[in-house]
């Protein structure tokens, strides 16, 4: 705003002057083109969010007419998850230098 009253121009003369020239047609034509967007982006989240329930729907219903494996993985909540495996190793240096060194582009 400094810079438009550095320049000679008031802004509150001029927004009374353009406010002023307005007529009832452009007011309601702004009016209806802000309600247009209201009602497009409204229409847009429902859709999506339709689309994510819909897609969940759809994917349990579906999963039960997919044939089971044997070997299923275990469910999240199983508590053999939560305890430490002891038959799997893991070398947390090696891994670390492993990495640190492939991001670097070195390759043993």
């Amino acid at each position: 705003m400094g810079v438009y009253h550095f320049a000679g121009q008031d802004i509150r003369t001029d927004l009374r002057t353009w406010y002023a020239q307005l007529t009832g047609a452009q007011i309601l034509a702004f009016g209806l083109t802000l309600g247009k967007i209201v009602v497009v982006v409204v229409l847009a989240v429902v859709t999506f969010r339709a689309i994510r329930w819909g897609s969940a729907l759809l994917e349990a219903f579906i999963l039960n007419y997919l044939p089971r494996s044997v070997f299923a993985a275990p469910r999240r909540t199983d508590a053999r998850l939560a305890q430490p495996q002891p038959e799997h190793q893991v070398n947390y240096e090696a891994t670390v230098r492993r990495l640190v060194l492939h991001r670097r582009g070195v390759s043993r």
